[in-house]
């Protein structure tokens, strides 16, 4: 190989061959050595990962049987109160009072348990839209409720899901069974029970009740605008959902 020098007299450089393969080896075995400790760092992270996500499961699952348990003492204890004809209304208020509290506590429970299963097993989880659960509070006012509603998708968080929730309510009017559909209930009901998200969405708002209706069922359906997503529809026993005495 022959370069011009600034004398504008030539030299003469040896090329070696293997010098150059030598470092063309240094090289590709720098990159594998590279490759092969990203590998190493992800398969322990992973690792680190699901075992942080089954002791977090393990911990969730624990605390959600306590936290049943102790909603079944508070809901007996209303419910024995409320038919005491000697109640003693502050008592009442109080355990209605924990028992919105701990419903509430339930529901955040379930969010979590559901995200950390997720990340754990995806594939193992039914896919589409899913009702984590729905709450009811009894609010200053002639039969108003603060509602809650608690959506999520599985195995389809790339894309939003959106659409709508619809509330019914059956029970007695008047002595006669009777059914009550969102609009009778919620002011605006069809912009109120819009929903649009990827993981989780929260549905928060009121709705009022006519003076003679007594609930015992409501019937959540959530209506997806996605045709490759299923309708889903559960149903809840009102005493089951409603705090607040």
């Amino acid at each position: 190989m022959f370069k011009k020098a600034r004398s504008s007299q030539y030299l003469v450089k040896a090329h070696n061959p293997r010098k150059a393969m030598l470092y063309r080896g240094v090289v590709v075995l720098a990159m594998l050595i590279s490759c092969w400790a990203g590998f190493e760092y992800g398969r322990n992270r992973a690792g680190y990962d699901q075992s942080a996500a089954e002791a977090k499961i393990e911990a969730l699952t624990k605390q959600t049987g306590i936290l049943n348990a102790r909603i079944d003492e508070l809901t007996l204890e209303n419910a024995q109160l409320a038919s005491d004809s000697a109640i003693d209304a502050t008592a009442n208020q109080q355990v209605s009072q924990k028992l919105r509290k701990l419903n509430e506590e339930m529901l955040e429970l379930k969010e979590e348990l559901v995200f950390y299963r997720s990340l754990l097993s995806p594939a193992e989880l039914e896919p589409g839209l899913q009702i984590l659960g729905i709450q009811m509070a009894r609010s200053p006012g002639n039969n108003t409720f603060d509602y809650k509603i608690v959506l999520t998708q599985r195995r389809n968080r790339d894309r939003y899901a959106s659409g709508q929730v619809d509330l019914q309510l059956s029970g007695v009017r008047s002595g006669k069974q009777a059914r009550l559909a969102s609009d009778q209930m919620i002011e605006n009901s069809k912009k109120s029970l819009k929903f649009k998200f990827k993981n989780f969405q929260r549905l928060e708002g009121s709705l009022s009740l006519p003076a003679d209706f007594e609930p015992e069922n409501v019937l959540v359906s959530v209506v997806p605008k996605d045709r490759r997503l299923k309708q889903v529809e559960r149903s809840y026993e009102w005493n089951s959902i409603v705090t607040g005495g």
